[in-house]
Parts: C-alpha cells; sequence; structure tokens
C-alpha cells in the first residue's frame, strides 16, 4: 500500500497527505508536520472498524517516525521537528509565503490554476498550525479564510467558465469578507518586493522514500494498446498434412538365425590353500624297565614314597609346581635308592 494511496475511510485526511507528498523534497520540515497532523485527525475517526483504514495509520505512522528520527540528525533541522515554536514558525512562514505570492498575482491579474492552488496550499497549512500548542495570530486566521474563500471562488470560475475578479469582493453584506481582503491587502502591502514562486533547493540529507506514484497519461501520450492477437495458423486445403514419424518396430529374431548365447559365467578364482604337511609319525620310544633302576622297598618306606607323591600331587592341584617338584624328586629318590 501507497501514501497516495488514501482509503475512502480517511478521505478527511487526502488533501494533508498530498500536500506533504508534493512539500516531501523541497520543504522536507513542512511535510512531516503534514504528515504528523494528518495522522492525529486519521487515529479520531473511526479506523478500528475497517481494516483497510487501519493498515493505512500504521504505515503512516511508521513513515513519520522514520521522517522524524532522518530530519532530528540534521542540526539545522532538528529544532523545527522537536520544538513546537520552532515548528510553527516554520509552518507558518510556509504558509504565509504561498498566500503572499498568490495574493500578488491575483492582484495584479494573473490568475491561473496554479494561483488557485497557491491560496489552497496556504489554506492547508494554516490548519496544520493546529497541531502545535501555541496560539494562532488573527492575520492567519483571517488570512486561512480568505485563502479558502478565493481557491473556491477561483475553481468555480474555471468550471463555469467565467473570468475571476481580482482581489477581494467588495461587499457591504459581508464583512468576513471585508477583514480577509483587508488582511491580504496588508499582507501584501508589508512586503516591498513581490515573493517568487520558486521550490527551494533539495534538502542535503537523505529522506525514507515515501511512495512511488503511478506515471499518469497525458493528453499528448500515445495510447498503449495491447499486442496484437496473433492466432494460431490453420491448415490450409493444399498443404500437405503433417504425418507422425513411422513407427520402427523392433527386430525380431528369425528362423535361421544362431541364437545369442549367454556369457559363459566366470567364477572369480580363489586363492588356494598352502599344500598340507603330514607329519610323520615317529613312535615313542618303549622304556625298558631295569631291575637296577628300583629298589626293594619297605612297607615304611612305601608309605612314605606315597605320601610323597599324594603331596606333590596336591601340589600340583593349586599350581605350586616348584613343591611339586621337590615331593615328586624325593618320592622318585626313594623308589630308586630305597633310601629317606
Amino acid at each position: 500500500m501507497s501514501l497516495s494511496d488514501v482509503p475512502p475511510g480517511l478521505k478527511v485526511i487526502r488533501a494533508y497527505v498530498k500536500i506533504a507528498l508534493e512539500l516531501y523534497k523541497t520543504k522536507p520540515v513542512i511535510s512531516y508536520h503534514c504528515f504528523s497532523y494528518a495522522m492525529r485527525i486519521g487515529l479520531k475517526t473511526n479506523y478500528k472498524g475497517d481494516p483497510e483504514a487501519k493498515a493505512y495509520l500504521f504505515k503512516l505512522m511508521d513513515h513519520v517516525e522514520a521522517m522524524q528520527n532522518a530530519l532530528c540528525q540534521n542540526e539545522e533541522l532538528a529544532d523545527s521537528v522537536r520544538n513546537d515554536m520552532d515548528g510553527q514558525m516554520a509552518v507558518e512562514n510556509a504558509a504565509c509565503e504561498y498566500f503572499e505570492w498568490a495574493d500578488g498575482q491575483d492582484r495584479a491579474g494573473n490568475i491561473d490554476r496554479r494561483v488557485m492552488k497557491a491560496f489552497y496550499t496556504s489554506h492547508l497549512l494554516y490548519c496544520v498550525l493546529q497541531i502545535f500548542n501555541e496560539p494562532t495570530s488573527e492575520t492567519n486566521i483571517a488570512q486561512q479564510k480568505y485563502a479558502a474563500w478565493k481557491s473556491t471562488y477561483i475553481k468555480k470560475c474555471f468550471m463555469t467558465g467565467e473570468t475571476p475578479i481580482p482581489g477581494p469582493m467588495k461587499s457591504e453584506d459581508d464583512p468576513e469578507e471585508e477583514e480577509s481582503g483587508e488582511a491580504s491587502a496588508a499582507a501584501s502591502s508589508s512586503s516591498q518586493q513581490p515573493t517568487t514562486f520558486d521550490q527551494p533547493a533539495a534538502p542535503s540529507f537523505s529522506l525514507p522514500e515515501p511512495y512511488d506514484p503511478p506515471r499518469l497519461p497525458r493528453p499528448n501520450d500515445q495510447p498503449q494498446l495491447p499486442e496484437p492477437y496473433d492466432p494460431p495458423r490453420l491448415p490450409r486445403p493444399n498443404d500437405q498434412p503433417q504425418l507422425p514419424e513411422p513407427y520402427d518396430p523392433p527386430r525380431l529374431p528369425r528362423p535361421n538365425d544362431q541364437p545369442q548365447l549367454p556369457e559363459p559365467y566366470d567364477p572369480p578364482r580363489l586363492p588356494r590353500a598352502a599344500p598340507r604337511i603330514q607329519a610323520v609319525h615317529q613312535p615313542e620310544p618303549e622304556w625298558e624297565s631295569s631291575e637296577a633302576d628300583s629298589a626293594t622297598l619297605s612297607y615304611a618306606l612305601m608309605a612314605e614314597a606315597q605320601k610323597l607323591c599324594k603331596f606333590g600331587g596336591s601340589a600340583l592341584s593349586y599350581d605350586d609346581t616348584k613343591n611339586a617338584i621337590v615331593y615328586l624328586e624325593k618320592c622318585l629318590k626313594i623308589l630308586k635308592t630305597g633310601k629317606n
């Protein structure tokens, strides 16, 4: 949603948003106060029941905050944003500038749509002064009424084809118009040199882009016609029909053809096992017993040999090899020598 697309529920702020967008580049401080005034008026409407108006106000609030931060970074413009008195003075000077230029052109008889717009802009800026907490002078109030009346009068003359009368309308029955005329005459006579309606230079700092308005067609512009329709080409009677590609069936085997046998299976070559070496069985030597190796034992020595042999077996059961060897050697000595 663009800031220029004001929803119908917020039509009361449409004029202030429009003038703020027009002054955005040339008078950023005045544009900021116009946006702020439009935001305050919009918050007083019944926007909560309108989703489109609610979304637009949120977007406008974000833009006012971003614009305030950008203007406060410039030391020359920060006071006109933060201080109500400086802000009121800036808006009031701009309103007087537009009013004096329009009134001067009107009294000189150079009445055109620019003069009408300048009066209308001056009227809107005088209305923006209500945002400040400072009183407005009677001269500003009189110029505001005169600018509103003059812009409406010139517009009505343009619509009906009449020639606008320069200066204020002299009427004895309308004292307000006489006061407005005197105020405009005093304002025009106060400036010795006529005010030129030139646009000031653009600010030297960057502001957030408010919107990207669509370009409206001008009276002399050539209308953009749609692209001509290019219908598909229909076949003519003499044209050769486009036949599909011929079907090429797969080739079937003939009776005399040799059948294609599958490739023989070649199993993977496994590593050969190492040749087994057969152990040669050598017969165990037979020990020949000799009577000389043994001695005749008494009953006591036989009992001692059995006891030592039993102790050696017990030592082996407890993995005591050392004592088992001692006991068995003693037993063997008794068996061989017959002595203990």
